[in-house]
């Protein structure tokens, strides 16, 4: 399944990016960020895969002009509450902050928020980490919970999202077009879609 908006993939997780991605969430400059810092060993990382739930966890290889720099996720959906943990990272710390990344995120916000229909995400973010506090402000999101880790648990909904993240969608659009499309999905998908009000989907190709 692809997901093209802004100019960027969100490519779905597939056996194939496994090892890539392996490689880049033990690199110290990923790893040191994250909650689990224990180095990922490619037994546990199948195994995570094999774990994952088709309709609650939406893992993305994230590309640009076919060349892959992160992956982005929105997991654990809880249909009931239409909320889920949106999340991720980049394969190269010198993208964090960068314009390809924000864009990234553009594009998996607008696919929760537009495709799956959820009416909020919950992001957790190390306070320390400076660039991504920014950004997340920028996007909607309000902190309402701290651990004794000084990881931050914030949320966003629907509406505090296209209101926050106004002026970095209109940018992202006139630098990138407005195509956008969604290919492969998966029959449960395409019938969800057709469900959502038809302001959520923001007519939004599907095929």
């Amino acid at each position: 399944m692809r997901f093209h908006r802004y100019g960027i993939d969100l490519k779905r997780l597939e056996p194939k990016h496994l090892e890539m991605v392996r490689q880049w969430r033990n690199h110290d400059a990923v790893r040191l960020r994250m909650r689990y810092q224990k180095e990922i060993s490619p037994a546990a990382q199948a195994d995570w895969f094999k774990k994952l739930d088709t309709h609650n966890d939406w893992y993305f290889v994230t590309e640009q002009n076919e060349t892959p720099f992160g992956l982005f996720y929105i997991k654990e959906v809880d249909w009931t509450r239409r909320g889920g943990e949106a999340g991720g990272f980049v394969s190269n710390t010198k993208l964090i902050g960068g314009i390809e990344a924000g864009i990234g995120i553009l594009a998996l916000m607008d696919f929760a928020f537009f495709i799956l229909g959820l009416d909020f995400l919950q992001a957790n973010y190390h306070r320390g980490h400076s660039q991504i506090v920014l950004l997340n402000r920028q996007l909607g999101y309000e902190v309402f919970a701290e651990g004794p880790d000084d990881f931050l648990t914030a949320r966003v909904s629907a509406a505090g999202y296209l209101q926050a993240a106004e002026k970095l969608r209109r940018a992202a659009l006139r630098i990138r077009g407005a195509e956008a499309g969604l290919t492969g999905a998966e029959p449960w998908l395409t019938e969800h879609i057709k469900k959502l009000n038809p302001e959520k989907s923001h007519s939004l190709v599907v095929a």
